[in-house]
């Protein structure tokens, strides 16, 4: 089979694209020669004459990347994600949707609202590396304790009204009477206040459940690596949640008040040790190790049909 060069290019290294992309380029299968770096509008240099495929986790220069592409890389494919919740930012999605080969849609709702008259659509779901994000604190010696993190530090306020920051922290000073305690911390996605994936599952240990209270999502990570540590869910209907979430089993999805979140983390929470064979069986489903051979085929099979025929002018 030939050897493919294959680059992964992220925006920055936080959370999401580069856990996505460390995951990709972990369970690579041999014939895949594999790179990460760094591309974006602040710092453009061409270092891929040799790729045979981009996919691109996170820039917001596709057109700029595709033509370039074109131009430096001619036999390359170029794939790109859509993380986020359709319709928002469509136009993004129809940008990428003309710039590139494929488009690589994580959530299946999302998938299922934006195929619709555009062809290179295609699911791939992410995953989590259960060989990083596991338990190590046993769930029974656990504290009553939820938590809710986000990096919004410098990313202005309409990232932590995604987030829905204030709505967290009122929840958050409702449980303290209630004997419950809701840890929030906030970081800075680009900054040294990033914790490292080590940090984050002594973190998500620390705990019982992870509370997402965020208007949209793509995934979210945060939610997959705190139900790999054994943490149940309360969440909004975001990302993947309504995928991922069996209610009363492994978490529970919420409306976004705060009486709806404190509600649901009491009920969570004396539940939480009756969830756990769920919360484990669900995430095993959305391990890394078993999505990659899904992701790999649809890449490879990319690969092949645009060497076949050439990359169209």
């Amino acid at each position: 089979m030939q050897l493919l060069k294959v680059y992964l290019l992220v925006e920055h290294l936080g959370w999401n694209a580069k856990n996505h992309a460390d995951a990709i380029a972990k369970y690579a299968p041999p014939h895949w020669d594999v790179a990460i770096d760094q591309w974006t509008g602040h710092t453009r240099k061409w270092n891929y004459d040799d790729a045979d495929v981009i996919i691109n986790l996170g820039s917001n220069v596709h057109e700029e990347l595709y033509e370039t592409c074109c131009r430096r890389a001619p036999n390359a494919v170029l794939l790109s994600r859509y993380n986020t919740c359709y319709p928002r930012y469509v136009e993004k999605l129809n940008m990428l949707h003309e710039c590139s080969d494929l488009v690589l849609v994580e959530s299946r709702q999302c998938f299922a609202l934006a195929r619709g008259g555009r062809p290179k659509l295609r699911l791939a779901p992410s995953g989590v590396d259960l060989n990083e994000f596991c338990i190590t604190v046993p769930p029974i010696d656990r504290p009553s304790k939820a938590l809710w993190c986000a990096g919004i530090i410098n990313q202005g306020q309409e990232r932590a009204d995604v987030k829905r920051h204030t709505l967290a922290m009122e929840v958050a000073e409702k449980l303290r009477p209630l004997g419950i305690e809701m840890e929030v911390i906030v970081v800075d996605p680009n900054g040294e206040s990033l914790r490292s994936r080590e940090e984050m599952v002594k973190w998500y240990n620390s705990g019982r459940l992870l509370i997402c209270t965020s208007v949209m999502e793509g995934l979210p990570n945060t939610v997959l690596e705190a139900m790999a540590c054994g943490c149940g869910i309360v969440s909004t209907a975001v990302g993947i949640v309504p995928e991922l979430i069996k209610p009363n089993k492994n978490g529970l999805i919420v409306s976004p008040t705060v009486d709806s979140f404190v509600t649901a983390i009491c009920k969570a929470n004396r539940n939480y040790l009756y969830w756990l064979p769920d919360i484990k069986k669900e995430i095993a489903e959305w391990s890394w190790a078993r999505l990659a051979g899904n992701y790999y085929q649809l890449v490879d099979e990319t690969f092949c049909a645009r060497y076949s025929t050439g990359r169209e002018s």
